[in-house]
């Protein structure tokens, strides 16, 4: 899968290394890049190498919460199709992910609000940066 808004690699020692990868907004959250977010998380899971699971940001923040703008271009009394990847959480609840049994580990680099905190909140244990 080409991911480009939510990377996925892994380092070792066992680390499955997911970034939000949308610096310029601050890491905003997109149905776009929730879909890569459950895919790696999906692909971390599965993945008998990987012993943990590590959730950060590019650039100066962590996530700051859901984009505005995706939001304000989903015309009103409409709702958004899971094709185009403007709904914000497509299927998948956020709380998944306090179902892994590998423990996941949110690293805030940054702002953190909205979606993001609550994202970060779901993870079993959270480090801040002291510029967070």
């Amino acid at each position: 899968m080409n991911m480009s808004e939510c990377l996925y690699e892994v380092r070792e020692p066992g680390i499955g290394l997911i970034t939000f990868n949308r610096p310029d907004r601050l890491n905003a959250w997109t149905g776009r890049m929730g879909n890569e977010y459950f895919a790696a998380i999906d692909a971390a899971v599965a993945d008998p190498n990987v012993r943990v699971i590590v959730v950060t940001g590019a650039g100066k923040g962590y996530c700051a919460g859901a984009d505005m703008g995706t939001l304000q271009a989903i015309p009103s009394g409409d709702s958004a199709s899971s094709q185009d990847g403007a709904s914000i959480v497509e299927g998948r609840m956020q709380d998944e992910i306090t179902r892994i049994t590998k423990p996941v580990i949110a690293a805030i680099n940054g702002a953190a609000a909205g979606l993001g905190l609550v994202q970060a909140l779901m993870c079993d244990m959270r480090f801040a940066a002291d510029t967070a």
